[in-house]
């Protein structure tokens, strides 16, 4: 996250189905993701029950007639493709993944079938800009006041299945707009986790530049509170904020790593942190968050 810019994560909404498919066919590796009983067909992404296919079966070619006068006859033992180990495990392991596999009715190997979560209607992405808000409960997010929401762009109640496209990591969360409760929406666990933790505005400013009027002696001769010499990731903050950044500690805004704390600024400011510049590359300040440390119980 770029220093100075509104926190910025995703939401999103539902829109059309998809199922997905993970498998492995023998001799080569083919991805699929399976969601569906083994005793099955599968087609563009569909699984189809079919009673005509064996147990522990799929069809690759669906809706395509079979090759053969017998279709769908498992593998026996002296048959090229049969192999022992793996019928034992289908036979034995209730929770094998090895499953037969069959085009146009005829068996061409094994295939291993792995199953996950079953999932909901995939969701639109969307941007929205987002402001910390300490005071709400951990599931809730505050949208920023430069946002205009749209309810139809969010869930009214919250999803019991996950959409199909949103990541593991994303968690449901209440969006609140101006006090106002707008609906449920899916958001990265990290970025909600950041924006529930305290923050404190500070201004990011620079310090050390040629002219600086406020420079200390130290500063001018290139050197910091404990005589340590500047460089540039030397950082200077407030008094008021000693507590939070003390001397030598690594200073962050918006959990982006600025440098070193190494010196102090004048004490008629406030809440200000700044960079040493002594080229003068500085471009321009600008206003940033900073968390604070927890409170000791």
């Amino acid at each position: 996250m770029e220093s100075g810019k509104r926190v910025q994560v995703e939401t999103r909404y539902n829109a059309e189905e998809v199922i997905k498919l993970d498998r492995v066919f023998v001799g080569f590796p083919i991805s699929l993701a399976l969601i569906a009983p083994l005793q099955c067909v599968v087609a563009q992404g569909e699984v189809h029950v079919d009673d005509r296919l064996p147990p522990a079966s799929i069809e690759l070619k669906a809706g395509e007639p079979p090759t053969t006068s017998t279709p769908w006859q498992l593998p026996k033992p002296g048959d090229p493709l049969y192999d022992a180990e793996k019928e034992a495990e289908i036979k034995n392991n209730p929770n094998s993944h090895w499953t037969h596999a069959f085009e146009r009715g005829v068996f061409k190997g094994y295939v291993t079938v792995t199953s996950g979560p079953p999932r909901d209607r995939p969701a639109k992405k969307m941007d929205s800009a987002f402001t910390p808000n300490t005071k709400l409960p951990p599931d809730a997010v505050e949208l920023s006041a430069n946002e205009h929401p749209d309810k139809s762009d969010y869930f009214a109640t919250r999803s019991k299945l996950r959409p199909a496209n949103v990541p593991d990591d994303f968690i449901p969360v209440r969006v609140f707009h101006g006090g106002k409760f707008i609906g449920w929406s899916w958001l990265p666990k990290d970025g909600v986790a950041a924006l529930h933790k305290p923050k404190l505005k500070v201004r990011v400013t620079r310090f050390g530049y040629p002219g600086d009027s406020q420079a200390t002696n130290n500063t001018r001769l290139g050197l910091g509170d404990h005589n340590n010499i500047l460089n540039r990731d030397s950082v200077a903050v407030t008094p008021d904020l000693d507590g939070v950044f003390p001397f030598g500690s690594k200073v962050y805004l918006e959990g982006k790593f600025v440098g070193f704390r190494h010196s102090t600024l004048n004490s008629k400011l406030h809440h200000t942190i700044a960079v040493y510049d002594p080229k003068g590359e500085w471009t321009r300040d600008f206003d940033s968050y900073v968390e604070l440390p927890a409170k000791k119980k």
